[in-house]
């Protein structure tokens, strides 16, 4: 009801004005006075549900710009079908990272159900809190939540029209149909992207072959470590690379604090 809307509105109210230390920080005082007044007058009378209590009350707190200011989502007695296509984000900018629904893996995605990409990240983006104006956390819980995320927004859906730009630069369309929360979440072993899982935090570098493009990506993820081991992994690594007769080879060094000097890399 409204009455129950407004009670709770005043218990964010209380814990943000009260309760925060640095609420004035991104947003001014007048500006926060301005959003609970509207708040208060205009929006509480527009809101029917838990669903859109819920997205009303992330748009005021996404302006504390807080990555550990969390509204919980209402709860669910069960998980709906969801949108099913996983998702990467690069540069503001979306992509299959799954060769699923006969769209492949790289395609650009730009439009669902008629509404623009752009658009669609700008109303998803106040779902995932974030210090400042720092947005790569905002994009990568989006890729790892797209499904639910886009429910709250939109509702439940038996499918999606989904527009797209492919690898050759084709734009096509096509309709997916809603998948389990189960079945979305088995897949994302698959991932393009989820090689970096597999690389990240090794001490050893690692290396991986694009074929297509008879190119070698060597990942270096730290500098530090015992030279011998270091040296002796990379002589593995490019003999591998010879034997694979790779054209092209790309060295992506995360990190190189107190470590040996990059001179030390060598083919």
């Amino acid at each position: 009801t409204e009455v129950q809307i407004r009670e709770d509105f005043e218990v964010l109210k209380n814990v943000l004005v009260k309760g925060h230390p640095a609420l004035y920080e991104y947003t001014s005082r007048s500006e926060w006075d301005s959003l609970f007044a509207n708040f208060a007058a205009e929006k509480v009378r527009t809101l029917k549900t838990d669903r859109d209590l819920y997205r009303a009350l992330i748009q005021l707190t996404d302006r504390v710009r807080d990555g550990h200011l969390i509204v919980m989502r209402p709860r669910l007695d069960s998980i709906p079908p969801l949108f099913p296509l996983l998702l990467k984000i690069i540069h503001g900018q979306c992509y299959t990272d799954t060769d699923d629904f006969g769209i492949p893996v790289g395609s650009e995605i730009l439009t669902i159900d008629g509404i623009e990409w752009t658009t669609l990240r700008e109303r998803l983006l106040p779902y995932a809190p974030s210090d400042g104006f720092n947005t790569s956390k905002k994009d990568r819980q989006m890729e790892r939540e797209f499904g639910i995320l886009h429910f709250y927004e939109f509702g439940a859906q038996a499918g999606y029209r989904v527009s797209y730009r492919s690898p050759s630069n084709r734009i096509e369309e096509r309709y997916i149909d809603s998948q389990s929360f189960e079945s979305i979440g088995k897949r994302f072993a698959q991932r393009n992207s989820n090689f970096g899982r597999t690389t990240l935090g090794k001490q050893a570098p690692d290396c991986y072959f694009i074929d297509s493009l008879r190119t070698a990506v060597l990942t270096l993820n730290t500098l530090n470590g015992e030279v011998e081991k270091f040296q002796s992994a990379l002589g593995a690594i490019f003999k591998d690379i010879r034997r694979k007769k790779a054209k092209h080879l790309i060295i992506d060094i995360r990190q190189n604090e107190g470590g040996y000097p990059l001179n030390a890399i060598h083919a």
